[in-house]
């Protein structure tokens, strides 16, 4: 295609017909202006893609990063608004991948797995909706404890430690003391 200063480049087929454009036509600022855009906003999808292919990422994880690699602002909103309207970017598959990958790994209380999830842009709803669904499939926050306990007894040796690094890991103290206090008992 031709612009309006007599330069030439290439537009892929079907980014031509997508614009309505056809074969040897001229171009205008404006025409020259929505090829840009339009180039641009399949560059940020398809970076989109390739950093979901790895893992899945939050919208606000791949706004970050999309923006770190300079594409601007608004394409990258308008990437990621079509990408979630595609179903590849959901901020609730994170969310439920992201609490199964913490609790295979290190196990933690609901407190400490929402404020995390708040850390990734994930809203306040979706993250309890995904704990909800985490805590009532796949057992609840006394087994989660139990894990984190069975981790942390390799470690620590005193019950004080166990105490507050159970605590810095989102479990409630009431739930902590009644655990510990049934290992003692089974002990």
């Amino acid at each position: 295609m031709d612009s309006e200063d007599g330069s030439s480049f290439f537009v892929p087929i079907r980014l031509a017909l997508a614009l309505g454009f056809r074969e040897d036509q001229e171009l205008d600022e404006v025409q020259v202006e929505a090829v840009e855009r339009a180039v641009k906003l399949q560059a940020a999808k398809e970076k989109a893609l390739r950093l979901l292919a790895m893992r899945e990422h939050s919208r606000l994880e791949l706004q970050v990063k999309l923006i770190q690699r300079e594409f601007d602002v608004a394409i990258v909103r308008q990437a990621l608004d079509e990408l979630a309207d595609g179903g590849f970017v959901s901020d609730r598959r994170f969310a439920e991948s992201f609490i199964a990958s913490r609790q295979r790994k290190s196990p933690e209380g609901r407190s400490v797995l929402e404020a995390r999830l708040r850390e990734h842009g994930i809203d306040r709803s979706v993250a309890q909706a995904a704990l909800d669904q985490w805590f009532s499939q796949e057992g609840n926050e006394e087994e989660a404890l139990r894990a984190a306990l069975r981790k942390l007894e390799r470690t620590a040796k005193h019950d004080v430690d166990i105490e507050r690094k159970l605590r810095m890991k989102g479990f409630s103290l009431q739930a902590v003391r009644s655990v510990l206090a049934e290992e003692d008992t089974q002990e």
